[in-house]
């Protein structure tokens, strides 16, 4: 049985110096492999001197990593691996340990390997040159990535169907990606497309499941890996009805044509797609993890919903409105004791100079605004 190893080690996790006209770091590093009952498989060290030229390759803005590969023959599994880390200059230690689980054996004599997550895969003279992901974070607004993977069949060569399911628990996010595939009998590579838009931020668990294409209700066998989302994106409503609800409330920052857009979409997992597209165009710091303009709006949706309740959803009255137009009042002003019972409270908004008076004239808190701004009005972030 054999064990493939992808060592990323950030240049962020080593010290530089300056020398002429660049930067120098080095490393020593120890890579053990042992059984769970302690017995060394493998031990291999090795030293590395490491240069950059600016920076920003360091540990500036855009930090080089160095990669380490080895395969190594094992008589079973589960065993340990484990990478001590030594910078020779400031001699600090860093250790990371790993459990490598059996794949899981199932009748039929097919098996699966663990999954790789990776960027890119080109064919090149019959041979496949793959792109490894430096770690399991996948950036939203991405092309998609691949989960790759060794089929092991023991059998004769078998029309399959390869799902694809990304899972929060026991929940299915999106739709599962369904290819159908001859898988060869003996040792194939094999990869399946996922994608990355309209998932939302979070780390969570990507499969893959293998079925004859004659029974697809008992899977051949199974694999999983751990995947984070993560970068400019949208933290997506997972369920249809929560989705719906979110779009109905984009009534003061999106147009007509763009909530009818989103909601025409084929699937969920289209309109999901759709909805994080439309939020993504107005995040204002697009390549962070944080969306502040969704935040920020639909924290005032909330706001809404919550005070300002009366026959219909907050956010659907007159101050509603203008709270999810223009956030909270700078000052307010009411007058509960009129001769003539009705009140009147008055929302003053020094910096846009506007004066909004609502009034009730039920005596039940539904406050009607009596001084006019456009119809068309949305909401800015930051205005």
């Amino acid at each position: 049985m054999r064990v493939d190893m992808l060592l990323a080690i950030p240049y962020s996790a080593i010290s530089f110096e300056r020398q002429g006209g660049g930067y120098v770091g080095r490393y020593q590093a120890s890579l053990k492999i042992e059984t769970t009952a302690g017995a060394t498989l493998s031990d291999t060290a090795y030293v590395r001197t490491l240069k950059a030229s600016s920076y920003d390759h360091t540990n500036g803005e855009s930090p080089s990593y160095e990669f380490y590969q080895r395969s190594v023959n094992v008589p079973a599994l589960p065993c340990t691996a484990t990478m001590d880390l030594v910078d020779l200059r400031t001699n600090l230690h860093s250790t990371l340990h790993r459990t490598i689980g059996p794949v899981k054996r199932v009748a039929g004599g097919v098996i699966l390997s663990g999954l790789m997550l990776v960027k890119k895969i080109r064919e090149d003279s019959g041979s496949h040159v793959i792109t490894p992901m430096i770690t399991e974070s996948v950036r939203q607004d991405q092309d998609g990535y691949f989960l790759f993977f060794e089929v092991y069949n023991g059998r004769q060569p078998v029309q399959c169907l390869v799902r694809g399911i990304v899972r929060d628990g026991r929940r299915t996010l999106g739709e599962p990606v369904v290819v159908r595939r001859e898988i060869a009998a003996g040792v194939s590579q094999q990869w399946i497309r996922m994608p990355a838009a309209g998932m939302p931020r979070g780390t969570f668990t990507a499969e893959v499941r293998l079925f004859d294409a004659a029974d697809t209700a008992h899977p051949l066998a199974t694999a999983a890996h751990a995947v984070r989302f993560e970068g400019s994106g949208v933290n997506v409503p997972l369920a249809e009805e929560e989705l719906d609800e979110r779009i109905d409330e984009m009534r003061y920052v999106a147009k007509q044509s763009d909530m009818d857009y989103i909601r025409g979409g084929s699937t969920l997992a289209d309109r999901q797609r759709r909805y994080a597209e439309f939020w993504n165009q107005l995040d204002p710091t697009p390549g962070t993890a944080a969306n502040e303009a969704l935040d920020e709006y639909f924290a005032r949706v909330d706001y809404a919903n919550e005070h300002f309740r009366s026959y219909t959803a907050g956010w659907t009255s007159d101050k509603g409105r203008v709270y999810v137009l223009f956030g909270p009042p700078d000052n307010t002003s009411s007058d509960p004791f009129r001769t003539d019972s009705r009140v009147v409270e008055t929302w003053h908004y020094y910096r846009r100079n506007l004066r909004l008076i609502f009034l009730d004239d039920t005596g039940f808190g539904d406050f009607r605004l009596t001084t006019p701004i456009p119809a068309g009005e949305k909401y800015h972030y930051g205005s």
